[in-house]
């Protein structure tokens, strides 16, 4: 079940992170200084500190995907730099002829995870192409070499933290552990895909989302 606090202010969250009990309750925030701050405040309140009282996104992000995929390995920006131009040369592709193609596709992948987190997506995107050709000849031929990167990289285990909201997405949810309701504090860094990721996580467990609107101290 999906729970929406729609805080108006930085103090309205204060009051509702003074409820938050850490034995029940995950608190999952964006980045590392605000899981430093809060872990700061638990400890002082508490005494104690679980592992799992305060995460950020990407931790929990990890911790999930490896309940699904035990065997994936996690692949850094600098050996994708390697291994990814290690694929795309030998395709001799006349818009992708330096090392420097890599950034671009990496790129172009963060555009486009939301694609391929739809298992269907191969099947969905050529019908598309064929009903939008303009697109396709502005930038098809990226989105091509994406999908193969994409594609090659599931089929050998190969993830990028990146990526792992858009690879959860692409499986299916239902056998996922998690013992404590989840609390979403992302604030405008929550991206498309998270979005869609934090909706069904919520047909699964108990998920509040701290919605923020303009904020002032």
């Amino acid at each position: 079940m999906l729970e929406i606090l729609r805080c108006r202010n930085l103090e309205e969250k204060r009051r509702v992170f003074a409820g938050h009990d850490p034995r029940k309750q995950t608190w999952v925030v964006s980045d590392l200084q605000s899981k430093w701050q809060l872990q700061k405040e638990l400890l002082v309140r508490e005494g104690v500190l679980e592992q799992s009282s305060v995460v950020r996104a990407t931790e929990l992000w990890k911790q999930l995907s490896f309940q699904l995929l035990p065997e994936a390995r996690l692949l850094s920006a600098e050996l994708a730099q390697t291994l990814f131009w290690n694929w795309i040369e030998p395709m001799k592709l006349p818009w992708a002829k330096s090392p420097q193609a890599v950034p671009v596709v990496l790129n172009q992948m963060q555009m486009w995870m939301s694609i391929f987190s739809d298992p269907r997506h191969e099947e969905i995107m050529p019908h598309w192409f064929q009903e939008n050709p303009e697109s396709y000849v502005r930038w098809g031929h990226w989105f091509e070499l994406c999908a193969e990167i994409w594609r090659r990289c599931r089929d050998e285990g190969l993830v990028m933290v990146a990526w792992l909201p858009a690879v959860l997405l692409s499986r299916d949810l239902s056998g996922l552990l998690w013992k404590k309701e989840l609390v979403f504090d992302l604030g405008a860094q929550v991206s498309q895909v998270e979005g869609q990721l934090i909706k069904e996580l919520a047909r699964h467990f108990d998920v509040r989302l701290i919605y923020p609107s303009a904020w002032s101290a």
